[in-house]
């Protein structure tokens, strides 16, 4: 699965973009991942999804959210 963004604003930005689906509809191997937007507000990401089943399947649930880096003698980060 690839997840395709564009930013409202035109800068350089981290934001975290997660997946998520019914366990019993689809296996996905890493659930969070961060995108890296670049000057023209554009960004984009893959995702490894697979089906558990045949048929319509409801597609998985996509979530964006700002990430912060903050830098001081221990290197941290937290999620908006």
């Amino acid at each position: 699965m690839i997840v395709s963004l564009r930013s409202l604003t035109n800068r350089v930005e981290t934001v975290v973009v997660g997946v998520d689906a019914d366990p019993c509809f689809w296996t996905i191997s890493e659930k969070y991942k961060l995108l890296h937007v670049k000057e023209s507000g554009l960004g984009q990401i893959s995702f490894t999804v697979f089906p558990k089943m045949i048929g319509f399947l409801p597609y998985p649930f996509i979530s964006v959210y700002g990430y912060q880096h903050k830098r001081s003698n221990s290197v941290s980060s937290s999620f908006h």
